[in-house]
């Protein structure tokens, strides 16, 4: 397996550990780089790991505060919706019925979207200090299912601001685990390359070691055509499946499932999910991404040739 994204990287290196353990068998002294020891080495792929898993974390967290935002926004819009129309129809022959505000654009940004709640809930206190009109519902009461008054509106509106907070430090979460990882990204590329360089002259150019060291590119050659996949959420396991076309590229290795959290596909952080023979039934199942309820994963299935040349799908979104 050569490298092609970042998360390459980390069975490269395990691949590059395992043939310098055969270097260091076969050599009187152990094979030393300018990054440093095999033992060190180990560190640095232990740290990669802990690396990609952060990021993929970080952007499981963001999703999840990503969610939480939308989810009380389409709620608190439908619960201004229906405030505006009781102030709109009661309060019309009183100077508040016209100050009643529109709804937000659904796409608006936070603080042009809360000024309209912010509107509101000045109206709304105004309204409660002076008589109602004949026949008006006061005090009122909005909502689906329990109906809450202006107290409880304006703690709903006071979570929006919160849970919005909360995406953006969660955001900034993750460009701070993707700033990490790409410093040790950046190291082991450095060692790899400098493994590449190093072991020739050191065990002789046309030895078995030099024969047998994994490849750090996809070798040259063509680009696989891509296939296209489908994904399906099935109730019964519970589970995502993914299927795809076959490749008809006569140096097809295997297949391989990636995916991303969320309905953005960022080839910088895709996740390896699994790997398919060429000759096996063109499906995977998983459940990543994918465990709360609701939740949005976006897939791409690799055609892999041979040399490591490799295309990926049209992205496939889903969700749960």
């Amino acid at each position: 397996m050569p490298l092609t994204s970042n998360s390459s990287y980390h069975p490269v290196l395990l691949s590059f550990l395992h043939h310098w353990e055969q270097v260091n068998a076969a050599l009187p002294t152990p094979f030393i780089l300018r990054q440093g020891t095999r033992a060190e080495a180990l560190l640095l792929a232990d740290g990669l790991a802990a690396r990609l898993t952060g990021v993929t974390e970080a952007n499981v967290a963001t999703q999840i505060a990503a969610a939480e935002v939308l989810l009380l926004r389409d709620e608190l819009r439908g619960l201004l919706e229906q405030w505006t129309g009781i102030v709109s129809v009661y309060w019309e022959s009183t100077p508040w019925g016209r100050l009643a505000p529109n709804l937000p654009p659904v796409d608006a940004a936070l603080d042009k979207f809360l000024r309209y709640f912010r509107d509101a809930l000045r109206l709304w206190a105004l309204i409660e200090t002076e008589p109602p009109p004949p026949a008006a519902p006061v005090p009122i009461r909005i909502g689906p299912g329990e109906l809450i008054g202006r107290t409880e509106f304006a703690a709903k509106v006071e979570a929006l601001r919160q849970a919005s907070l909360a995406w953006e430090t969660a955001g900034f979460a993750a460009d701070v685990a993707r700033a990490r990882r790409d410093v040790l990204i950046k190291k082991t590329r450095a060692l790899l390359m400098d493994y590449t360089r190093v072991l020739p002259p050191r065990v002789g150019a046309d030895g078995p070691l030099v024969a047998t060291m994994p490849r750090l590119w996809p070798a040259p050659g063509h680009t696989p055509d891509p296939v296209t996949a489908e994904a399906a959420w099935l109730p019964e396991p519970a589970t995502a499946r993914l299927t795809w076309t076959a490749s008809e590229d006569k140096m097809l290795d295997h297949y391989e499932v990636r995916a991303c959290s969320g309905p953005k596909y960022n080839r910088e952080d895709e996740t390896l999910l699994g790997t398919v023979d060429a000759q096996a039934e063109r499906s995977l199942d998983s459940t990543r991404f994918l465990e709360p309820p609701g939740a949005v994963a976006s897939y791409r299935v690799y055609v892999v040739l041979t040399t490591g040349n490799e295309r990926g799908s049209e992205t496939v979104v889903l969700q749960r």
